[in-house]
C-alpha cells in the first residue's frame, strides 16, 4: 500500500514533495502563502522576544542543575549519617542549595511573566487578528466551507523495504510521524482534505475501508484546542512528552484504490469518529501483522 501525505526517500534522500498530488483540485496562489508565512514569522519572532536573554537562561539552568545535585546529595545523607549530621560536617552546601533553588524559581517565575507580557501585548494581538483573517481568506479562496471539521493526517518520511514503506525519522525529529491539521469534509461525491496550500479530493467510489493496526504510534505535534489528556481524550490513552511527541494505539488506515493500486491515509485513533461519519465506512478489527 502507498501512503499518502508521505516523503519518499528510497531513491531521493532529499526529496520533499508529498505523495497525493494527484489528488490535488486546488492550490493557493504562491503570493498568498507567502503572505501568510511572513506574518507567522513575525509572530515567532514576538514570541521568542519573551525568551529570557542568554546570560539569564544559562543562570537559570546552572540554578536548577546546582539545586538538583545539591538534593540527591542531602537524600543520599538523610538514608546515611543524617541532615544534622550533614549540616555540622558542611553547612555551606544547605546554604548554595537554598540559593540555588531561590534562584531557579525566581527566574522561572520571571520567565513566565515575561511570555505572559509579550503574549497579551497589543502588538501581540494585532498580529494574531491578522494573521487569523489571512487564514480564513485563504480558506475561502480554496472553497473550504466555514464549519468544515478538522482532523490530523499522518505524514512521514519512508523508505520502501520488500515493497513496503518503513518510517523513518529525519533530522532532529524526535518522532517518525507528524500530525498534519487539516480541514475535512465532503463536497457532493468527495471527501476533501485541505490545508492552508491544498485541496485534496479523494472520491467517495475510490474508498474501500477503514483498517486499524494495532502498533503504538509517536507523532510530533499536538493539533488540538485542548490537552491530550482532557476528558473528551480519556478514552484513547494518550500520553505526551516534554518534547511534544503524542504516543496513542492503535491508528488507522483509509485505504484507497485507484488504477488498480492500492493507497492508504494513515490517521490517530482520536479521529476516527470524524472519517467514519464523513466516510461511511467503520473501521476494521485490528490485524495481525
Amino acid at each position: 500500500m502507498k501512503p499518502i501525505f508521505a516523503i519518499d526517500l528510497t531513491v531521493n534522500k532529499q526529496n520533499e514533495e508529498m505523495s497525493g498530488q494527484e489528488w490535488v483540485v486546488r492550490r493557493l496562489p504562491e503570493e498568498v502563502r507567502d503572505r501568510i508565512n511572513r506574518k507567522g514569522q513575525d509572530l515567532q519572532k514576538l514570541e521568542r522576544k519573551g525568551d529570557l536573554p542568554l546570560l539569564p537562561r544559562i543562570l537559570k539552568t546552572l540554578c536548577g542543575y546546582i539545586a538538583l545535585m545539591i538534593a540527591i546529595i542531602l537524600l543520599r545523607a538523610l538514608f546515611g549519617a543524617g541532615l544534622a549530621e550533614a549540616y555540622r560536617n558542611a553547612p555551606y552546601i544547605f546554604y548554595i542549595g537554598i540559593a540555588a533553588l531561590a534562584g531557579w524559581i525566581g527566574l522561572t517565575v520571571y520567565a513566565k511573566r515575561r511570555m505572559r507580557r509579550i503574549a497579551q501585548s497589543e502588538d501581540t494581538e494585532e498580529k494574531l487578528q491578522s494573521l487569523d483573517r489571512e487564514i480564513r481568506e485563504a480558506f475561502d479562496m480554496l472553497g473550504v466551507p466555514e464549519g468544515a471539521e478538522e482532523a490530523d493526517v499522518l505524514s512521514f518520511y519512508y523508505i520502501e523495504q520488500d515493497g513496503k514503506p518503513v518510517p523513518k525519522k529525519k533530522g532532529m525529529m524526535p518522532a517518525p510521524f507528524f500530525n498534519l491539521a487539516m480541514k475535512i469534509y465532503r463536497d457532493g461525491d468527495d471527501l476533501c482534505l485541505a490545508d492552508l496550500e491544498e485541496v485534496y479530493a479523494f472520491p467517495i467510489a475510490e474508498l474501500q475501508a477503514i483498517r486499524t493496526s494495532d502498533k503504538r504510534l509517536s507523532a510530533c505535534g499536538w493539533n488540538k484546542a485542548v490537552a491530550p489528556n482532557d476528558e473528551i481524550y480519556k478514552n484513547y490513552d494518550l500520553t505526551v512528552n516534554n518534547l511534544n511527541v503524542v504516543y496513542s494505539k492503535p491508528y488507522h488506515v483509509l485505504e484507497i484504490r485507484r488504477d488498480g493500486e492500492r493507497y492508504g491515509i494513515l490517521f490517530p485513533t482520536y479521529d476516527l469518529p470524524v472519517f467514519e461519519w464523513l466516510t461511511g465506512l467503520s473501521a476494521m478489527p485490528a490485524e495481525k501483522e
